[in-house]
């Protein structure tokens, strides 16, 4: 892949002094810990070895934090300046939809999800490297990020109450599957099938029928903990 750039462009990125973007800094040299963190994944894995990585490529306004040259793949590691706020979140969104209609495939990595389980992560990163011809581009979910995110900087209670809005409108459709489906609700197991049916975690499940399905939950739903109400004790007394 050829990158055209004058010398005057050259000069501007590499003295930090491209329009608009002169907080970024293009010394290799000086990376953040996820930065190296990802960059020694790439070395333990052979991943430079076979293929030529540049990191903090410039293309057009925008810096690849590790460009794999020959299969033209981003890989981005994110930090939460990155879902601070909307303005932010809608940034990367032009951002990813520019180098997608480049060529380009991003593999965008939420620093604080990755660290809960970096052995898993690992495994999916190469895995997606290994096998880019029969990937597409791999984003998170800004929303359940965001949903999981404390607020630090100012008032921000609306925002995070659209963003609450928003959650709940893509969860709608969900709503008839599960009151259609053939699960037998009044017996153990139903978490992992209700699982199935709406890609989440069992141990959210309870959460999001309590959420979305309440009276259902309540009346319908087998609950390992249930408490014994005061008719069933009777019953056993007698």
């Amino acid at each position: 892949m050829n990158i055209k750039l004058s010398n005057a462009m050259k000069l501007a990125h590499k003295e930090g002094r491209h329009p608009g973007w002169t907080h970024i800094n293009a010394n290799k040299n000086r990376r953040s810990y996820p930065e190296q963190f990802i960059l020694d994944i790439l070395y333990e894995n052979k991943i430079i070895d076979k293929y030529k990585i540049v990191e903090k490529l410039p293309i057009n306004k925008y810096f690849l934090d590790f460009a794999i040259i020959d299969l033209k793949v981003d890989i981005e590691v994110d930090g939460e300046q990155h879902y601070r706020n909307e303005e932010a979140i809608n940034h990367d969104k032009i951002r990813n939809e520019y180098l997608i209609s480049k060529g380009w495939k991003i593999y965008r990595i939420n620093w604080k999800e990755f660290n809960k389980n970096k052995k898993h992560e690992i495994y999916k990163l190469i895995n997606f490297i290994e096998n880019v011809n029969n990937n597409s581009s791999v984003f998170y979910d800004i929303t359940n990020v965001i949903l999981s995110k404390k607020p630090k900087y100012g008032n921000r209670e609306l925002y995070f109450e659209n963003i609450k809005n928003e959650y709940s409108k893509t969860q709608q459709h969900y709503i008839p599957l599960i009151l259609n489906s053939n699960i037998d609700f009044s017996k153990f197991g139903w978490v992992n099938e209700v699982s199935n049916i709406i890609n989440k975690k069992p141990q959210k499940i309870n959460k999001w029928m309590k959420r979305f399905l309440p009276n259902f939950y309540e009346n319908k739903c087998f609950k390992r903990n249930a408490p014994v109400t005061p008719l069933a004790t009777n019953q056993l007394k007698g």
